[in-house]
């Protein structure tokens, strides 16, 4: 009795291109069918050989079969693309697209090294990254690949004339209208920091300028400073978030020359100042926190950027005099959140209300509008926070008030859309007094002067 076909596992395996199954078939043709065809017992379905078996059919070859017992159609599943992977040389786009097929039965088929403790899901790309071989940024590119690309593309893709990363390049490239080449990433309004683009950059970012927060074994490996210097920047830095450099790469790009001088009233970490040196720009950032000037020097001499990037110790409430007759092309910084990370026992942060806390910022942000030379941009990242009852504070509406009152325009606003993470876990909590949870920052784009003067010169592009 013939075995019966299932479209699922027939189309489960990419087909043999044109001049492939003809070749195959002059094989059988000149050699007959050495290897026999897999039938599923229980079922009498076909499982593998279904080039063959359509050969044999059209030159009318009685194929020989053999049976094998599984329990589910699951077990077949995995057979099928371990028995396909093995016998194959498949390219990487190819090996991806079978898993893309089963996305969704992969955590019943139980791929993984370490089986998922009990009432828990697999994690489906970690289980796709195990079987590939493939880093996670592989696999989101053969994805967006998968759901956007036309067949034209995966077919060059499936013969190796093309790259992954060539073909997400030019999907992008299409789909942005060659907006990412002109500005890095499309100058929209939201700005998405889980991308797999983005990621990619900020990791190449902190294997330059380093992390921080991460020792040289962390998440983005090895750092620019010695193992000791890097304990130093992790151990006065725990606990406190780390500014993005994808997206001051991008702020800087959009909002100023190179060789413009840039003030940060809240330098914080390296991150910023190794950027804008990188970038050819001159940053002069205030910290009040000595070792953490210290540590930042040192990242910036190893890059090679101090001539470019200076610190003054100091509080920034004294911004005035502590940069007296000093005036910047550019303001980029973000502030303190109030007392959600304390940064040190001086500093904003450790304000004890509220209102005292906004009564320093005000004058922080205003002495700060005075330096900035007329005709510039004044660029500040902010998220809400709540207090003791729950409610927002409507920080982020004090800051664009704050920055109103000193005669400067709200120009742009950007939404930064930060990975989901921790958030996932966080929200089902949340929800059960209603608060949603917030998974973004607040990029506000303040300009003084006249708007009608606004430089025109294109966004620079340039290498690091």
């Amino acid at each position: 009795m013939k075995p019966k076909i299932l479209e699922e596992f027939k189309n489960l395996i990419t087909p043999l291109q044109k001049e492939q199954k003809e070749a195959l078939k002059q094989n059988i043709k000149t050699y007959g069918l050495r290897e026999p065809l897999i039938v599923w017992t229980e079922e009498n379905v076909l499982v593998d050989g279904h080039n063959r078996y359509e050969i044999c059919e059209e030159l009318k070859i009685e194929p020989k079969y053999v049976f094998y017992s599984f329990k589910d159609r699951f077990e077949v599943l995995s057979f099928i693309i371990e028995n396909q992977i093995i016998r194959r040389n498949l390219q990487p786009y190819e090996k991806i697209e079978i898993y893309a097929k089963l996305k969704d039965d992969l955590n019943r088929l139980g791929f993984s090294k370490k089986p998922s403790s009990e009432g828990k899901k697999h994690n489906t790309l970690l289980i796709i990254a195990e079987k590939t071989g493939y880093s996670h940024d592989t696999l989101h590119k053969a994805f967006y690949i998968d759901k956007n690309g036309n067949e034209d593309l995966k077919k060059d893709l499936r013969s190796g004339k093309i790259s992954i990363n060539q073909a997400y390049g030019k999907l992008k490239k299409i789909s942005t209208g060659g907006l990412k080449d002109k500005f890095v990433f499309p100058p929209f309004s939201i700005l998405d920091s889980s991308s797999a683009d983005w990621i990619c950059r900020k990791r190449e970012w902190f294997n330059t300028i380093g992390s921080a927060t991460e020792t040289r074994d962390g998440e983005f490996g090895r750092t620019s400073v010695e193992e000791d210097e890097v304990k130093f920047l992790s151990h006065i830095n725990s606990g406190t978030s780390v500014f993005d450099p994808v997206l001051c790469e991008v702020l800087v790009r959009w909002f100023s020359k190179k060789k413009d001088s840039v003030l940060d009233p809240f330098a914080g970490s390296q991150v910023r100042g190794a950027v804008c040196g990188l970038l050819d720009r001159n940053y002069r950032g205030v910290e009040i926190r000595g070792d953490q000037i210290n540590a930042n020097e040192l990242v910036m001499r190893n890059l090679g950027v101090s001539d470019k990037v200076s610190y003054v110790e100091g509080d920034s409430v004294n911004l005035s005099s502590l940069l007296k007759g000093e005036y910047f092309d550019m303001c980029l910084t973000c502030p303190p959140y109030y007392n959600l990370e304390i940064y040190s026992k001086k500093d904003l942060s450790a304000m004890g209300t509220y209102a005292e806390f906004i009564e320093n910022y005000s004058k922080i942000l205003k002495d700060a509008c005075l330096l900035l030379k007329n005709n510039s941009f004044f660029v500040i990242v902010v998220g809400d926070l709540r207090n003791d009852e729950g409610a927002y504070y409507g920080f982020v509406y004090d800051t664009i008030r704050i920055l109103l009152d000193s005669k400067l325009k709200l120009y742009n606003e950007i939404i930064l859309k930060n990975s989901i993470g921790t958030a996932a876990v966080r929200a089902a909590n949340s929800m059960k007094t209603k608060k949603i949870t917030k998974i973004h920052q607040n990029v506000l784009v303040f300009y003084k002067g006249d708007i009608k003067k606004i430089d025109k010169t294109p966004v620079d592009l340039s290498d690091i």
